[in-house]
């Protein structure tokens, strides 16, 4: 049973690795996200490492204060291989996801033990669509160093606080900082992660005592990039980007609403951090809330509290419930539903997925199960797998899953950049028109690399504006949420958005992704494409696939 067990958990393992490498291997860009951090990246390798004042990005003034291990790490291997620092973009997110899967299986060893619900919890991690897809985009190369270091600095957490060996303080304290030197989100995940963890397993003097001196250990590994930051910008950009999170006590109402929302539904199907991101049912969602019937005592009783305080205070970030929730669905397939499947009313034959001491191979296993009861489980297994492939896989736009943005900026639409860089003025400022009506400034993978690839100013681009004061992030949120609105509409839409925003645009810059033609409904502003062709006050300067760019004549 043991060999079984390991050879199950290394199938789940090599099933999350096999999904994360499909979709990055099938683009040759990386996908969504990464405009920002490609250009700060580029900016460090020419400041020979030094880290520079402010970005360059969108000529925003933007200061240079996110943190910067994964910039340092994707420099370097960029500099020291053949790899560009495209192919950096797509692989390092690859790599690193593929070491998160390892990390989740210590993770969640120390919580549940070796047992089939260990297995459960992999591959509910593997193939949970919000667990990933956020960490695949070219973003990934400082997202998934964050989530790494958050995952190992809870496995060393537990261990220290079920151990006595005080080497754990140091590899605790080691990775908590890592963590603040890679991913500020994933910083205040860990935060309320460590306290959760303290109360659970650390509430004893030792406990308390070697909680402090990981928190010294992780001061002095963050301190000399915080020092740097705070002697060229003092406290500012920190306390706007700590403004910039939301959470249920969060002065927007909109982020208020969602999180609502999401906590009446447990997290399962709600629009942000708590989803599942399963396209048509959340399935993974459901076993996890049958895994909170079966964990509502201690010491299991962690797991329903961590995913609630994720809820509470760190829903912008959709890869962080899954951890919990995949554990709480390995709990709730292997010991709710399975053993109520094959055998409701328990007995000598009980599966040995529902038995707490699989891991001992001391303990012989059960009775061969009946016939019946092996097609009835081969059944359930396999259609829990297909669905919850398929939903890991399937890129349809028209389905609201966490898949379907995992797309990459296509040849035509580089080829369309490449012309705006070649082709218009330095001073030229953009109007970027969002893909879609319900494009998200976080999903919009245009409005964020236009700025990197062609150096033009893109007037509602939202990225980089956490780190600047006086809510200049939510004023651009806004920005971007009045623009979407014009996608359906026309010229005089535009001109009433620039006037609002005080803002004067001398180029528009319309997307045209190579949909396929089942999903040519999703092709961007044909009304305003037509309303801007007719008006004398515009002029087509370029029509391909890729994008249509048309300048606006002076007043």
């Amino acid at each position: 049973m043991g060999r079984l067990l390991g050879v199950a958990i290394t199938s789940a393992i090599a099933l999350g690795i096999a999904i994360r490498a499909f979709h990055i291997l099938s683009a040759d860009f990386p996908l969504n996200d990464g405009g920002l951090f490609y250009t700060m990246i580029e900016e460090l390798e020419r400041a020979h490492y030094h880290l520079p004042t402010f970005t360059a990005y969108n000529i925003a003034g933007i200061p240079y204060a996110y943190p910067p291990f994964g910039f340092y790490v994707s420099a370097l291997v960029d500099q020291l291989t053949p790899l560009t620092l495209i192919d950096v973009f797509r692989l390092i997110p690859l790599v690193l996801s593929s070491l998160v899967m390892v990390a989740f299986f210590l993770l969640a060893r120390s919580l549940l033990g070796m047992n089939w619900a260990l297995v459960g919890a992999l591959v509910a991690f593997a193939l949970q669509p919000s667990g990933f897809a956020w960490l695949l985009m070219g973003g990934g190369v400082t997202r998934c160093w964050g989530f790494l270091f958050v995952l190992l600095s809870l496995h060393q957490a537990h261990r220290l606080y079920t151990t006595e060996n005080s080497w754990f303080i140091i590899t605790t304290g080691l990775c908590v900082g890592l963590t603040a030197l890679s991913h500020m989100a994933s910083l205040l995940f860990l935060a309320f992660s460590q306290l959760l963890f303290l109360i659970t397993y650390g509430r004893h003097r030792r406990g308390l005592l070697s909680a402090l001196l990981v928190g010294m250990v992780a001061v002095v590994v963050a301190s000399p990039w915080v020092a740097t930051v705070v002697a060229t910008h003092g406290w500012t950009p920190f306390i706007a980007a700590k403004a910039a999170g939301q959470s249920i006590f969060s002065s927007d109402a909109e982020m208020r609403r969602s999180v609502v929302a999401g906590l009446a539904r447990f997290g399962v199907g709600s629009a942000m951090g708590g989803s599942t991101g399963e396209p048509l049912f959340p399935l993974i969602g459901v076993l996890a809330l049958l895994g909170v019937l079966r964990s509502l005592s201690p010491p299991r009783l962690l797991l329903p509290l961590w995913w609630l305080l994720i809820l509470l205070f760190e829903p912008r970030t959709a890869y962080h419930p899954a951890v919990p929730v995949a554990m709480l669905a390995g709990i709730g397939m292997t010991e709710v539903l399975l053993p109520v499947l094959v055998r409701p009313s328990g007995g000598s034959h009980a599966p040995a997925f529902a038995r707490r001491d699989i891991g001992d191979e001391t303990i012989r296993p059960p009775a061969m199960r009946p016939a019946a009861i092996q097609w009835k489980l081969s059944i359930v297994i396999g259609l829990f797998l297909t669905y919850s492939i398929g939903s890991a896989l399937v890129k349809d736009p028209s389905l609201p899953s966490s898949v379907r943005y995992l797309v990459a900026l296509s040849p035509e639409e580089r080829s369309a950049m490449q012309w705006v860089t070649e082709t218009t003025p330095e001073t030229s400022r953009f109007l970027v028109v969002p893909e879609n009506a319900w494009s998200g400034w976080y999903i919009d993978k245009t409005t964020e690399w236009f700025p990197a690839l062609t150096g033009r100013v893109s007037l509602a681009t939202v990225q980089g504006y956490e780190w600047m004061p006086e809510n200049a992030f939510v004023r651009r949120k806004k920005r971007f949420v009045q623009l979407v609105q014009c996608v359906s509409s026309t010229a005089d839409c535009l001109e009433d958005w620039a006037q609002q925003q005080g803002e004067a645009f001398t180029h528009i810059y319309i997307p045209q992704p190579p949909y396929p033609q089942k999903d040519a409904w999703l092709l961007c502003c044909r009304l305003l494409i037509q309303s801007l062709k007719a008006n004398p006050r515009y002029l087509v300067l370029y029509e391909k696939p890729g994008a249509v760019i048309i300048s606006r004549r002076p007043d």
